[in-house]
């Protein structure tokens, strides 16, 4: 392989070297690659069919293992199911050869940003690389495994945005995820942790008697970033838990069921509206 670049008089730009090597030699790093979308896969499987495969696999250098992929992961997943049990063809690949492939942090980083150049990275995405990542600090780390575990066990009862809403805080952007940076120091601070176990458990229990779909996710997301900011207001978990019994009560009196349509609020103005008069009878 001959390494080139691209360069002028003021410019100098790494370019992958190109080659071939056995399908068999090419894998990707399940914990922090996010998950297969199967309908993606297949697309891949009948464009390749029918126009054969017109693109290259970006890949690290060479370890022992063999190639680990950069991007294209749908492609190879594409590529293995033709060719599964039917030979190890050799297919086209980009070695970045300036990229560090033993750097987990650089790996990791790296993915990300090739992938968000075309599918966008969901929020479960984004959790799933921070639960996999192994040089963030052992409490951070398990902070977001704790979190990737609920988002998958809590799936019936609550979106991700929801899921991570309780321990964010944030009802939009969640920039403590989407940056790096953030997400290497987020923490929760004793009080914090048992503000959101709280939140955690009665949102799950009462969800789960009155049904996910009764509740809207647009109600739910200013719900519980509602509750972090009181939380944070009164600095006292009895406190906190009692106000939290309080409004339970409301939400639960507007679910609605199979035959009534719910009267909860999922506009902003509503929901400010409702508020005010389920805090109006409220002694703190």
């Amino acid at each position: 392989m001959n390494t080139q670049v691209l360069s002028s008089q003021h410019k100098r730009l790494n370019t992958p070297d190109l080659s071939y090597v056995p399908l068999s030699k090419l894998y990707y790093l399940e914990d922090i690659q996010r998950d297969e979308y199967k309908s993606q896969t297949g697309t891949f499987e009948d464009v390749i069919m029918e126009d054969g495969f017109m693109d290259v696999i970006k890949v690290f250098p060479k370890d022992k293992n063999g190639y680990k992929i950069a991007e294209a992961t749908h492609r190879v997943r594409a590529l293995n199911n033709i060719f599964h049990n039917d030979g190890d063809p050799d297919v086209p690949i980009a070695v970045l050869h300036w990229k560090d492939g033993e750097d987990e942090e650089e790996v990791k980083m790296t993915i990300m940003r090739f992938n968000n150049t075309g599918k966008v990275w969901t929020l479960y995405d984004y959790v799933k690389a921070h639960a996999g990542t192994k040089y963030f600090s052992g409490d951070v780390s398990r902070l977001w495994r704790e979190i990737f575990e609920n988002m998958k066990r809590l799936k019936d009862k609550m979106s991700n945005a929801v899921v991570l809403s309780i321990y964010t805080g944030e009802r939009s952007g969640q920039s403590v995820v989407k940056e790096e940076e953030k997400a290497r120091e987020f923490r929760l601070s004793s009080y914090e942790r048992k503000v959101v176990d709280v939140m955690i458990a009665r949102l799950d229990h009462n969800i789960g008697i009155w049904q996910k779909k009764y509740v809207p996710v647009l109600f739910l997301r200013s719900y519980v970033t509602h509750l972090r900011k009181v939380a944070k207001s009164l600095n006292d978990i009895d406190k906190f838990s009692k106000y939290f019994q309080h409004t339970l009560i409301h939400v639960g009196a507007k679910v609605g069921d199979k035959n009534t349509p719910t009267t909860l609020p999922i506009d902003e103005t509503s929901f400010v509206d409702w508020l005010k008069r389920i805090n109006s009878d409220y002694k703190y």
